[in-house]
């Protein structure tokens, strides 16, 4: 039975901390038990420091030396399998996950003598790039050309991130869980959103070859979508969406107020923020419009209403970090990709509906 994993990382690299200010907390301490102790103290947390460094550099290395025993199953059950003993970045195209592989056993092998050897028992082929290997099945050469490279604003430069998933976690899942870890928002529209990753484990690697990772496990094109990034924003969406940038219908109209309003930095967790927010639970399917409205007037801090009809539009699980109002709604009604939806500021209050 196929599974969906969570996000189990996705992290900077700038944040990572090794605890140190822990170690300096308590230096100044005057008596010469108080020392011992802490001389005590301090070769605990010295071995414990040098298990976080061996975590991290796990966490970072992409192609770790693999030693694991396992017996015959399938290339998903190996990735996950390969995922959880030793890390490392491998990647599979949706569709090839349960192909069969015999036992693997091995003793310090390179990782990518493990694919390779991977790729041969299942009848697959590979890719190796920098930060990751893809595996993939003869005929879908094309996916291979998939890239976010140069498309990315320089905000993203210097961001990170590493993930696991089952095989056909939804693309917009995937985007949405990355978003609320990182603090950035990535969206897809509804064509692109909704296909379906493969099995994947990627370390803690540069945020644009994660993306490409995740777009080549879904199978796409790269004639098939297109990538608009901002500072505040990166939107993939497919290359037939013919929305607008802007999806506000009385720009003219609106006092200086209302303009403030527009601007001001909101964050949106569509169907709804998590209760627990250490545990993001991944939310599967679409929701109709009229069933997310009280959240996203909460979160936009403005009542939002809809021209009667417009209520069962879908909206899939997305999340909007720190980006302006009007900016939220255009990544919003955007994702319906028909260019037929807008919103209209009247008074205190947000009307989606059709253009006139």
């Amino acid at each position: 039975m196929k599974r969906v994993i969570v996000l189990l990382l996705c992290v900077l690299i700038a944040a990572c901390s090794t605890g140190t200010d822990k170690k300096s907390r308590g230096e100044d301490k005057k008596s010469k038990k108080e020392s011992t102790a802490k001389q005590h103290a301090s070769g605990k947390e010295a071995k414990k420091e040098r298990g976080k460094e061996k975590d991290f550099l796990a966490e970072t290395n992409p192609a770790p030396n693999v030693t694991l025993s396992q017996p015959e199953s399938t290339l998903g059950e190996a990735v996950m399998g390969i995922s959880r003993k030793v890390g490392g970045s491998l990647v599979l195209m949706n569709g090839i996950e349960g192909r069969s592989v015999g036992p693997l056993e091995f003793k310090g092998a390179k990782f990518g003598d493990v694919v390779e050897h991977l790729a041969s028992t299942s009848g697959c082929k590979y890719q190796a790039c920098p930060n990751y290997w893809f595996m993939y099945a003869s005929g879908y050469e094309p996916v291979l050309d998939v890239t976010v490279a140069g498309k990315l604003d320089a905000a993203y430069a210097g961001k990170a991130a590493g993930m696991t998933f089952g095989s056909d976690t939804p693309l917009y899942g995937a985007l949405a869980l990355l978003s609320d870890t990182l603090g950035v928002t990535i969206v897809a529209d509804n064509i692109v959103a909704e296909t379906k990753c493969g099995t994947l484990t990627l370390s803690r690697i540069p945020l644009q070859d994660g993306l490409d990772a995740l777009l080549k496990s879904a199978r796409l094109l790269p004639a098939a979508f297109q990538i608009e990034s901002t500072p505040e924003y990166i939107f993939i969406y497919a290359t037939q969406n013919a929305t607008p940038a802007s999806a506000l219908l009385n720009p003219e109209a609106l006092t200086p107020e209302q303009n403030a309003l527009l601007d001001k930095k909101v964050d949106v967790t569509l169907p709804a923020p998590p209760e627990d927010p250490e545990h993001r639970p991944m939310v599967l399917g679409a929701t109709p419009l009229a069933k997310v409205l009280n959240t996203l007037a909460q979160s936009l801090g403005v009542k939002v209403a809809v021209e009667p009809g417009l209520d069962v539009l879908p909206v899939n699980p997305c999340a909007f970090r720190q980006v302006r109002l009007r900016t939220a709604m255009d990544l919003l009604i955007r994702q319906w990709y028909q260019p037929e939806f807008g919103y209209r500021l009247a008074g205190d209050q947000i009307v989606i509906e059709r253009r006139k």
